[in-house]
């Protein structure tokens, strides 16, 4: 396993999940990662529909593909329980952006998933925040299904609004 692949996994989590200091995550033979975190951060991590946690599995398929030859699955355990009469905390928009992290953080994931070295990706911040992520053009023909595009979309977006930012994601294909 490529140790970029739990970093990526780490650094997913560490952005959707509050409650979750140090998630409980295992590689076990044959490409498999397990993950267990806060019942309050569960949510976040699934997503509405599963389409986050569909994302997440996407970006293992294409981190196992680009670093193993062979896609890494993900596997959710049952979430820590937690006291009845404790509540999830609430949602807090931010008026801060802090572009070097994301930036950071789009890189880890293109790095990751494609064997790109450094993304190309902008953060515009106007009257909404707009980042866009350039992909190399060759890459298209072999990212048919599962769509890494949309999984990368997705996962920004929702870490975005993890985060407090209601970020829109923009993927488009071409030359860096």
């Amino acid at each position: 396993m490529n140790p970029n692949t739990e970093k990526l996994l780490r650094a997913v989590v560490a952005t959707f999940c509050k409650k979750t200091p140090d998630p409980a995550i295992h590689f076990f033979h044959p490409n498999q990662f397990t993950l267990q975190v806060h019942a309050h951060d569960c949510g976040r991590l699934v997503g509405k529909g599963g389409i986050v946690i569909w994302a997440l599995q996407t970006l293992l398929w294409y981190a196992g593909m680009a670093n193993t030859g062979q896609p890494f699955a993900l596997r959710l355990l049952e979430p820590i329980p937690v006291p009845k009469d404790v509540l999830p905390p609430p949602f807090r928009p931010k008026s801060e952006l802090d572009k070097k992290r994301w930036g950071e953080f789009v890189d880890l994931i293109l790095q990751t998933c494609m064997g790109m070295d450094k993304g190309s990706w902008v953060i515009e911040d106007f009257e909404r925040v707009v980042m866009r992520i350039r992909l190399e053009k060759y890459l298209k023909v072999a990212s048919v299904d599962p769509a890494i595009d949309e999984a990368i979309q997705i996962i920004v977006h929702a870490a975005g609004m993890a985060n407090g930012v209601n970020m829109e994601v923009v993927v488009e294909w071409g030359k860096n």
